[in-house]
């Protein structure tokens, strides 16, 4: 075989791995310490562990597709979600502004935002409603960009009622605002809190009010312009299949509160 022939015969191999390599599936998935959703078991995993993290991983792997990470918060992850940096966040609400910019799971779950408040305010106030907040003149921590209902929307357009809401991009911060009394109350996730809390030893002084804030379904979400609704629809078909084998009832399961406390 002449030297030309070879260079060719390799030149045409060369670009077949090539369009191997390209064309394997890889997709982004942001998250950020949320437990039991997301979260790292020792500082020194690379890949996190958690709700969200398993059900994604074993449906991307049904699919042939390798999943990577990239930790950041949940503000900026929607920024670059939006931008198609970024292929999917799990846990998202539905809004209008999100869905401008996001093709939604249409399999959902279920888990609520309640208020996390102070012993001595807990022991002091009767919490039912939103405007319970306003009543009691609480100042309450929320994260930026995070989304707690239409009716929590609907009492922010009020003066009265927003300026009682203090947002932060961390909650560890506040928490350690709640703790030191310049909270009243932060709004979140009823097993995150919970956890988060306990971490941070201040299960004596913040617990769980009685006031859901939310409790609507969350989704899996994926940039539009880096995910085509296709790759929506087999991924809601291959979650399917995997409700049906029990697989997601067991993810489910293994992060319930009972096994945790």
């Amino acid at each position: 075989m002449s030297r030309l022939c070879i260079f060719l015969s390799f030149g045409f191999f060369s670009l077949f791995i090539a369009a191997q390599v390209q064309s394997k599936c890889l997709k982004t998935m942001a998250w950020d310490d949320d437990y039991p959703y997301a979260f790292q078991l020792s500082p020194e995993d690379i890949q996190p562990s958690g709700l969200n993290i398993e059900l994604a991983m074993a449906v991307l792997a049904e699919s042939n597709c390798q999943l990577r990470f990239l930790k950041m918060p949940w503000a900026r992850a929607l920024v670059e979600l939006s931008q198609g940096r970024i292929d999917i966040i799990g846990g998202a609400y539905p809004n209008q502004e999100r869905q401008q910019y996001a093709r939604y799971s249409k399999i959902n779950f279920y888990f609520e935002n309640v208020l996390f408040i102070r012993t001595d305010i807990s022991n002091n106030v009767a919490l039912h409603t939103l405007s319970d907040i306003q009543k009691n003149q609480l100042k309450v921590g929320v994260q930026i960009d995070v989304y707690y209902g239409e009716a929590f929307d609907t009492l922010k357009l009020s003066p009265d009622f927003s300026r009682l809401i203090y947002p932060n991009t961390s909650r560890k911060a506040l928490w350690g605002m709640l703790g030191l009394g310049r909270l009243d109350g932060v709004i979140a996730d009823a097993r995150s809190g919970q956890e988060e809390v306990k971490k941070l030893n201040l299960s004596s002084i913040i617990v769980p009010s009685n006031l859901v804030i939310t409790n609507q379904a969350s989704h899996f979400i994926f940039s539009k312009k880096s995910v085509k609704q296709e790759f929506v629809e087999n991924f809601d078909k291959t979650l399917n299949k995997l409700k049906a084998n029990g697989l997601v009832k067991a993810i489910l399961e293994k992060y319930s509160p009972k096994t945790n406390q």
